[in-house]
């Protein structure tokens, strides 16, 4: 059972909160006159039956999901001071969001964090953002114009029943507005001391009758963190992107979307790479390139009594390029889906998928590929079927995902989920699923250089010099997940609402290591080759609260704990999760004209793995932290926004996420920014 640990025993919180506290949120003291707000468009009753498609890919509201859903919405954007989809994702109870330099990004829900988490499936638009090489997200080269974002689903829990095998522990949804929401034109411009200089731009119109388009372009530049040591880390980058989306429909029976992005990043970094001689290692300011594209198209045909047919296709193209290696990847996905109601009861949705991913790789002595070039397919079928079987009282939901894939064939993803509702704002939900994270190419293909030792003596030295890192396993199977989750969701009035997640995760099969050392006539070989022999579980609750103070006030509140029995903390190769997180938001629309947000965050201590230099796996751990943003937004007029924000204000800097190898401790570090929004 889940142990929810007490506000009270996170330990170590900075003398300074106090003074934080006051400083941002002493207008809680004041009496709040009734008034206009304009930033909050809906209440919190009409916040929980917002419609939401990620958990059974359909619409329904939020309070009615059978699941541990967590909605950011176009408000929740727009008052959180981020620059950034990660950032944002910070709102979430029961996501560990990491920053490890500038530029990149640990995310991953319920555990196995990682600069290369594997285990949750994310989406842009019903486009699957994951590398193919890794099953994992580059978050530096996810992004879009965030005033253009309508709202991210965030699901907890194995999505693998609709949306196949790598949804293990969460599904993230990031879904942009329809062209029809954003006609007319948006300019943002701003810059500051880490968020040196940003801007975008954005303008739909009418294209025809029933037809609507927009098309936008956005760029930035951010600057360079700090060692742990207090040097420049070197890692300051800059990206650019450019997008369109057309929306509509050729009669009232049918619609349609097409849209697609290209964009190009600069990425700095300094890496310490192993070498063979002395020192044995070298640090080179090791840039890499990113350049992709994408372009989907949608159609929605309503069939009357038969429901609705949706058709997607996708075509996505991305390359990297650093002198690790370099890698390229084409994807081409098709998907069919049939929702539709038979009777009163039942109402099915099945559908089938088929993705084609060519890949690409150039090897070189830190990372290499055998082959060096490979093509996957991927084909799915899955059924599932919501049966009513108390009108308004209890929903029962059952469904499979039968998948085949190259590396381990026939895969199959059944759950259950029933959802009772004693009275109207009550309702208590459960499930039990299998998910798989099947295996990527790093697993079955690769060899990763991640060390070179030194000669040495003693009973387990080796007298010559010797290469380590990670050896794939041709044999390597899939990782698999029984979950068992229970909720309770409670809208204690228009203006409070409370949802509560509690889950079990039994794991079997997760990667594990084993050395297997050789000596191949120059050096030995010394690789952890990867295994499925490790397995354990994890629980947790996680909790998040929305209260409507008052008309101008509105607080939002998360914590998630979580305990990890794992027989290795670092089978993800990775780190073990922060036990404790919260999360307190307040929006106040102190007049007509001015606007206040502050988001204070703590985060419990964690510990990560990271190869150090040339010494072996090195277990590091991460102090925890107590942090805050606060944006104040004048709007001098109905069209323009001024912000002046302050990010993780608490400390100078502070320490997130290692890398686990060929990187150095950064620093997250104190920000000012100035923004300024003007739509026409």
């Amino acid at each position: 059972m889940a142990v929810f640990y007490p506000i009270v025993s996170v330990r170590k919180i900075k003398n300074n909160f106090a003074c934080c506290l006051c400083t941002g949120l002493v207008f809680l003291a004041i009496p709040l006159a009734a008034q206009e707000n304009d930033l909050i468009d809906m209440s919190i009753e009409d916040l929980m039956a917002i419609q939401v498609t990620s958990v059974s890919k359909k619409a329904q509201s939020l309070s009615d999901s059978a699941a541990a859903v967590f909605v950011i919405t176009a408000d929740d954007i727009k008052a959180s001071a981020a620059t950034s989809i990660p950032e944002l994702l910070r709102m979430v109870p029961g996501l560990s969001v990491a920053r490890i330099d500038s530029s990149k990004w640990a995310i991953s829900a319920r555990g196995f964090n990682s600069r290369f988490s594997d285990k949750l499936l994310v989406l842009m638009d019903g486009r699957t953002v994951y590398s193919p090489l890794y099953s994992g997200v580059y978050w530096e080269v996810q992004d879009t114009v965030l005033e253009d974002i309508e709202r991210i689903e965030v699901v907890r829990g194995p999505g693998g029943t609709v949306w196949g095998a790598n949804a293990v522990n969460g599904v993230i949804n990031i879904i942009t507005k329809h062209a029809a929401d954003t006609l007319g034109g948006l300019a943002t411009v701003g810059g500051g001391t880490e968020e040196r200089a940003f801007a975008a731009g954005r303008y739909g119109a009418t294209l025809a009758e029933g037809i609507y388009g927009r098309f936008y372009s956005k760029g930035s530049y951010r600057d360079s963190y700090q060692f742990a040591t207090g040097d420049d880390a070197g890692d300051s980058w800059q990206d650019y992107r450019a997008g369109f989306r057309v929306d509509g429909s050729m009669a009232s029976t049918n619609s349609f979307n097409v849209q697609g992005d290209i964009y190009k990043g600069d990425l700095n970094q300094e890496l310490e790479f192993p070498v063979l001689g002395e020192p044995y290692y070298y640090t080179d300011d090791a840039e890499a390139d990113t350049v992709g594209g994408n372009i989907l198209g949608s159609w929605t045909q309503y069939l009357a009594k038969w429901g609705e047919l949706d058709f997607q296709l996708y075509y996505d193209r991305a390359s990297r390029e650093e002198p690790a290696a370099y890698e390229e990847s084409d994807t081409l996905d098709f998907e069919f889906k049939h929702h539709v109601a038979l009777g009163d009861r039942n109402d099915l949705i099945w559908g089938m998928n088929y993705r084609y991913i060519s890949m690409g790789f150039d090897n070189t002595f830190w990372t290499s590929m055998d082959p060096e070039d490979d093509d996957t397919q991927l084909i799915s079928f899955f059924l599932q079927d919501e049966y009513k079987a108390i009108k308004d009282k209890l929903t029962v939901t059952i469904g499979s995902k039968f998948e085949h894939n190259d590396y381990t064939g026939y895969e199959v993803q059944p759950s259950i989920r029933a959802l009772f509702a004693p009275q109207e704002h009550h309702k208590i939900w459960g499930s039990i699923a299998r998910a798989v994270r099947t295996p990527h190419r790093v697993e079955r293909d690769s060899t990763v250089v991640t060390v070179v030792l030194p000669p040495s003596s003693g009973p387990n030295a080796f007298p010559v010099q010797a290469v380590g890192g990670l050896a794939s396993n041709d044999d390597f199977d899939s990782q698999e997940v029984v979950a068992y989750e229970g909720g309770y969701r409670y809208l204690a009035s228009e203006n409070l609402s409370f949802d509560l997640a509690l889950f079990y995760n039994d794991y079997d099969k997760l990667r594990s290591f084993a050395i297997s050392p050789y000596f191949n006539g120059s050096y030995a070989e010394v690789y952890n080759h990867v295994f499925n022999e490790a397995e354990g579980s994890t629980h947790g609750v996680e909790l998040a609260v929305a209260w409507q103070v008052s008309e101008p006030l509105k607080l939002d509140f998360a914590y998630s704990y979580i305990k990890e029995d794992l027989t290795d903390i670092y089978t993800s190769w990775g780190s073990e999760a922060p036990t404790n997180q919260l999360s307190l938001r307040a929006n106040w629309q102190i007049s007509d004209t001015l606007v206040l947000d502050v988001w204070g965050r703590y985060v419990d201590d964690a510990a990560c793995m990271y190869v150090k230099s040339y010494s072996s796996r090195y277990d590091y751990t991460i102090e925890d932290y107590f942090t805050a943003d606060v944006q104040i937004t004048y709007s001098p007029t109905k069209n323009l926004d001024v912000s002046l924000v302050g990010q993780n204000l608490i400390e100078e800097s502070h320490e997130e996420y290692v890398q686990e190898f060929w990187s150095k401790p950064t620093e997250v570090e104190r920000g000012v920014y100035l923004k300024a929004t003007y739509r026409f």
